[in-house]
């Protein structure tokens, strides 16, 4: 598949240009000057999993599962850049369901440097294959889920790079880039998963700002972003149903702190799409707006984001209008004791589509709790509660009649919550024991008799205990930074 070859090629070109220019570069530089830390990691888990296959209608599977996670994360600081490498990879063994047995693999990538005063410049990178995970809701970007009986693989690549200068003292030009890659297939080649497309995503920003207030960074700028989105269905031999699109947006926006502990950034101005299929261009822009504010107290922090833009449709492709508001809260309610608050609710409009498409509506909370105890026993406690609905027609939930289907799979409205509690034991600095527990359940609303069998009703138990080593190896330290 063309979109798995990308990502080899974008993941051997990484390996190569770290292998073979950064590393022995990070080797000589550290003679001159800079730290260099280079971290091994292996941990070993114990899994017991209630309904491994996180569905009902054929029964539950239970199963134990062993996991091996070795990782090696490198560490590179000087006066005037940073570079970090994560690699992790984790072997699955299921006792009773070895043909479910799998490898994961996450590689984290990122480097910022200033090789002139005047000049800066980053780049990083995300490379994972995962499978079989819990159904994935991401408001902020992916819509869709993901299959676990199927054992859906997924492989998925977010680069991203930015340079930017100052021209005298106030005028800063940018450029940002973005590529992200998602290929979802089946590991089953006999059942296909036709409900996910594979997506990639090319996104080039140029903005130009000016400082009016140096000192306080406050700065009013104006940005033109191009966003180039193309789909893929999985299985070849489905008919055509091109989804691509094109987006574009001028924005001028302004930045303004108000002290160190407020500040507050606003843009607003068109957007539109231009899609591959024929009728479908949208010939009338629309108006597109962000604000964001960022409040810090004593022993908390507050933001909240309001966001109208266009974006990707995800495992739906297409384009989508969506309407979100974000907040965040994080509170030291002692030196020991900290509460996080996250909420969310983002609504998607299929409007740039001949053939009509429920809206969306995706509500979502969450709180954690961590309370260090002792400092060899700390242990945290954390929910979650997503309502993910359809619109239906004349608005409301969505009935038997117009719940909306995908590629012939039926996407109901669906009400998903998990709770969990951790308890970790540092033995040692570089030795941990944890031990946690989860239990989520995922309830499907307003659809009667139809199959349904895409998303399951479940509820689901995991018990894991774990111990993971983790040496800090400092190659190189220098006493000048």
């Amino acid at each position: 598949m063309e979109l798995r070859i990308n990502l080899i090629s974008i993941f051997s070109c990484i390996a190569i240009y770290i292998s073979f220019i950064l590393l022995p570069s990070i080797t000589m530089i550290s003679d001159v000057y800079g730290d260099v830390t280079l971290t091994p990691s292996l941990s070993f888990s114990e899994t017991y999993d209630d309904n491994i296959f996180l569905e009902s209608y054929l029964g539950e599977d239970d199963d134990f599962i062993t996991t091996i996670s070795p990782g090696i994360r490198l560490l590179h600081t000087t006066r005037y850049s940073t570079l970090s490498l994560d690699y992790t990879a984790g072997f699955e063994s299921f006792v009773n369901n070895s043909e479910q047995d799998n490898v994961r693999h996450s590689l984290l990538f990122d480097h910022t440097s200033q090789p002139l005063h005047f000049l800066r410049y980053g780049i990083s990178d995300r490379f994972s294959i995962t499978q079989g995970d819990e159904l994935i809701y991401d408001p902020t970007r992916r819509l869709g889920t993901s299959s676990s009986r199927t054992r859906t693989e997924i492989v998925s690549n977010d680069l991203s790079g930015h340079i930017e200068s100052t021209i005298g003292t106030r005028i800063i030009p940018r450029i940002n880039y973005s590529n992200i890659i998602e290929d979802v297939s089946s590991i089953r080649e006999s059942a296909p998963d036709e409900s996910e497309l594979d997506e990639r995503d090319d996104i080039v920003e140029g903005n130009i700002a000016y400082l009016t207030n140096p000192s306080r960074d406050n700065r009013v700028y104006l940005s033109y972003i191009a966003g180039f989105y193309r789909y893929d269905r999985n299985n070849e031999n489905s008919p055509t149903d091109n989804r691509d699109f094109d987006s574009y947006s001028i924005q001028l926006g302004y930045t303004h702190h108000f002290s160190p502990s407020l500040s507050s950034d606003i843009s607003g101005g068109i957007g539109g799409v231009g899609l591959a299929y024929p009728g479908d261009i949208d010939d009338n822009p629309d108006y597109l707006v962000s604000v964001d504010i960022d409040k810090s107290f004593p022993d908390s922090r507050l933001s909240l984001r309001y966001s109208h833009d266009i974006r990707s449709g995800g495992g739906f492709g297409g384009a989508v209008l969506s309407d979100g508001v974000y907040l965040t809260f994080d509170h030291g309610i002692t030196g020991d004791l900290s509460l996080g608050v996250r909420g969310s609710y983002v609504t998607n409009k299929f409007e740039y589509r001949d053939t009509p498409r429920n809206d969306n509506d995706i509500w979502s909370v969450g709180s954690d709790l961590r309370y260090n105890i002792f400092p060899w026993w700390s242990t945290a406690l954390s929910y979650r509660f997503i309502l993910d609905l359809f619109e239906g027609e004349g608005g409301g939930p969505q009935t038997t009649q117009n719940a909306v289907t995908s590629f012939g799979f039926l996407i109901p409205d669906t009400q998903f919550q998990d709770i969990a509690i951790s308890f970790d034991f540092p033995i040692i600095e570089w030795l941990n024991i944890g031990l946690s527990y989860t239990y989520s359940k995922n309830i499907i609303l307003g659809v009667g008799e139809e199959d349904t069998s895409r998303i399951q009703e479940y509820e689901h138990n995991r018990i894991m205990l774990s111990i993971t080593l983790s040496p800090v190896l400092p190659i190189h330290r220098d006493t000048m930074l």
